[in-house]
């Protein structure tokens, strides 16, 4: 499985994913952008973040890339993607072709779903000018740790065994060093890498519940009837309950800031 083949809810999707705007937004206020400047947000999704840099660019030009339809399509009902500025893009960012060059690439939460990390961002060099930036941030590292320690834990018992027999995992989580070596692979340079701990708490297990379902686990849960769905977010909502602390995910993010040259 691959973030091509994650069948995602826009209408979820878009109402629970908050703990990635309040990243991006960090992201966003360092970028190094010019009012004029051509910017690609790789993987916009509903455009939240999109609108976000499109603020920075009042007389440039963003570039909107999603490989999901749906998305794009709720975004600009919804009017983050139907800024002037703002071109929408259908389209697979491991093959993507765009009419000219950008002057930077931005993204938030996308890159780990992306299990060809070396062909990404061979893709990406190649949309860029000479000496444009790249800047993004997914999740490394010990991204999850804790929580998919009890989710490999489920997927190994009684009724959902069966289910995740040919599991694949859907991402890849990278260390800083592997990420920089596969940033001097692509050609860019100046390369900085690190990784961050954004630990997330949620108010209730509901909340929990519903973040695990619609944003954190969905691929996992594909593979399950609606009633299984039920019960294996139940119990991982009762163990994180008896943790040390309860409803947290213990989410990593990996950023990188790299150039062209």
């Amino acid at each position: 499985m691959s973030l091509s083949t994650v069948n995602w809810n826009p209408v979820t999707y878009d109402r629970l994913a908050t703990p990635h705007r309040s990243w991006a937004q960090e992201i966003i206020n360092r970028l190094p952008i010019s009012p004029s400047d051509c910017i690609l947000d790789a993987g916009c999704g509903t455009g939240y973040m999109t609108k976000m840099v499109a603020e920075r660019v009042p007389s440039g030009r963003v570039l909107a890339v999603d490989v999901s339809a749906e998305m794009l399509k709720f975004g600009i009902e919804h009017g983050s993607l139907s800024i002037p500025q703002v071109e929408v893009l259908n389209a697979d960012l491991l093959e993507l072709k765009i009419d000219r060059e950008v002057d930077g690439v931005f993204s938030n939460a996308v890159f780990h779903w992306i299990l060809d990390q070396h062909r990404l961002f061979s893709s990406l060099f190649r949309c860029l000018r000479p000496h444009g930036w790249l800047a993004s941030q997914a999740g490394g590292g010990p991204n999850l740790r804790t929580l998919l320690i009890d989710v490999f834990d489920l997927m190994q018992r009684g009724p959902y065994a069966e289910f995740f027999g040919s599991w694949v995992e859907p991402w890849v989580f990278l260390r800083e060093d592997a990420m920089l070596r596969i940033l001097t692979e692509a050609g860019f340079v100046s390369s900085e890498v690190w990784l961050e701990s954004k630990p997330t708490q949620f108010e209730s297990p509901e909340q929990y519940r519903a973040y695990l379902k619609e944003i954190v686990l969905r691929p996992y849960l594909a593979v399950l009837s609606p009633a299984m769905q039920d019960s294996f977010l139940a119990e991982l909502t009762h163990r994180s309950l008896m943790k040390a602390h309860p409803l947290e995910i213990d989410y990593h993010r990996l950023n990188i800031f790299a150039r062209k040259p």
